[in-house]
């Protein structure tokens, strides 16, 4: 999991970059199986992966956030995900939150 971890903050450093230069990503086809290549390359399990699956969706963006000097769970206004949750953030709260949690328990498990 240490390597999880580091492939995370690298990839979210890279995407701060990107940002930082005023470089949107319109497409995240090829970082989306950059990490899932990644993943099913280092995991030893299918509960393993599932695992990393859901600690990187509960963790990813809000690490972004941090390098960006954003709050920990900012929205912003462009992206699908952010315009939906935008209204829900209850629920986008809860989701990340069960999503760190399943993600334990199933390090746990293993």
């Amino acid at each position: 999991m240490i390597y999880f971890a580091a492939f995370l903050l690298l990839s979210a450093w890279i995407d701060f970059e990107h940002l930082a230069d005023n470089d949107f990503i319109e497409s995240h086809v090829s970082r989306w199986l950059l990490r899932g290549v990644f993943m099913l390359g280092v995991s030893n399990s299918f509960l393993e992966l599932a695992a990393m699956v859901l600690l990187w969706m509960a963790c990813f963006d809000s690490v972004l956030n941090v390098f960006r000097g954003k709050g920990f769970n900012y929205l912003g206004n462009t992206a699908k995900w952010d315009i939906f949750f935008n209204k829900r953030k209850n629920l986008y709260i809860t989701i990340k939150v069960l999503a760190v949690v399943v993600g334990i328990g199933l390090i746990i498990i293993e």
